[in-house]
């Protein structure tokens, strides 16, 4: 809707789209705080999505997506970048097209994929010392 340069949101359905775009943005919002912040929120719910995964594994006998399963862990840095490239920058990158308002949001939001995206090159660098054994 911002792409084709629609800023006017008085229709329902327009209405109803928007109210559900912010409030997906508040839900996801932690991704945008100091990193102090949002690397808690983050435990938190990874610890949520792990033992949902437990569940699905232990009683259902499914396999449970990547992000909700305990042994890929150690992977957590990488699905944090694969959430916030695909679900996050698209959204705040559309919602300073409507108000750049949102821009200290979105800063804090790169500030932390950097951070996460050290810690995923640091999970490989480590990986790879194990492979070779250098």
């Amino acid at each position: 809707m911002l792409d084709s340069g629609q800023r006017s949101f008085d229709d329902r359905e327009s209405k109803e789209t928007f109210r559900s775009i912010l409030m997906t943005t508040c839900d996801i919002a932690a991704i945008t705080k100091p990193w102090e912040v949002q690397r808690k929120v983050s435990e938190l719910v990874i610890s949520e999505f792990f033992d949902q995964g437990d569940k699905e594994k232990n009683e259902l006998n499914i396999q449970p997506q990547a992000c909700m399963d305990r042994d890929k862990r150690d992977e957590i840095a990488k699905l944090q970048l694969s959430w916030i490239d695909g679900i996050c920058l698209p959204l705040y990158k559309s919602l300073i097209k409507l108000d750049p308002s949102f821009q200290p949001m979105l800063n804090g939001l790169l500030d932390n994929r950097a951070r996460w995206e050290r810690l995923d090159a640091e999970r490989l660098t480590k990986h790879a010392i194990l492979e070779t054994g250098v």
